[in-house]
């Protein structure tokens, strides 16, 4: 698994590009004022994080990390209209400089964005992954069998029927988890 700081620098390459349109200026610059202001990026990097507890990191895992990062910038300009607050990392927040109309507007099209990041993502892939994890669990079922019906096999095979059933009951709840993910994820996702 890669470090904090390695995934952060990988997050950061992917994520530091203009993320909306030049046009019109007066609605899109500045969101990209605000998010040219940095910021911890704990939760994108987190994302990643919990992909690579599965398998190597796959693109969508950054599309879902700038996806996370979007939303949580969203979520810091409304929030800052609301506490009036005239900074965010040292520098004028969006609604200082640019006015509240316009930030709010400016969070709702981050908002957008987000979303438009969420519908990069291939559920080809967790799709894959979900059948990978029942084709296993078919297998160790078919080996306990197996197991079962061999009585001269004494206690070895007790014990491995017992960590294979523990298998499958984990693999059951992985599988349960793939399906309860990519219906989360089918809702989100907004046909453009």
């Amino acid at each position: 698994m890669n470090q904090f700081e390695d995934l952060l620098i990988r997050f950061e390459k992917h994520f530091n590009q203009r993320h909306f349109p030049a046009d019109p200026s007066t609605l899109y610059d500045p969101g990209e004022y605000f998010l040219s202001l940095g910021g911890k990026r704990v939760r994108p990097v987190m994302a990643l994080m919990g992909n690579e507890l599965f398998d190597d990191l796959h693109p969508d895992a950054f599309a879902l990390a700038s996806a996370v990062e979007l939303f949580h910038n969203f979520t810091l300009i409304h929030d800052d209209i609301m506490d009036k607050a005239p900074l965010r990392r040292g520098k004028p927040t969006v609604h200082a400089k640019y006015g509240e109309p316009t930030a709010l507007l400016s969070g709702d099209v981050m908002l957008v964005a987000a979303y438009e990041q969420l519908n990069r993502i291939d559920g080809h892939y967790a799709k894959i992954k979900l059948e990978g994890a029942e084709r296993e669990k078919v297998l160790f079922e078919a080996h306990i069998e197996q197991l079962k019906s061999n009585p001269n096999a004494g206690k070895l095979i007790e014990k491995e029927r017992r960590d294979l059933e523990q298998s499958i009951a984990k693999i059951q709840q992985d599988i349960d988890q793939l399906e309860n993910n990519l219906e989360t994820l089918n809702d989100c996702i907004i046909p453009i």
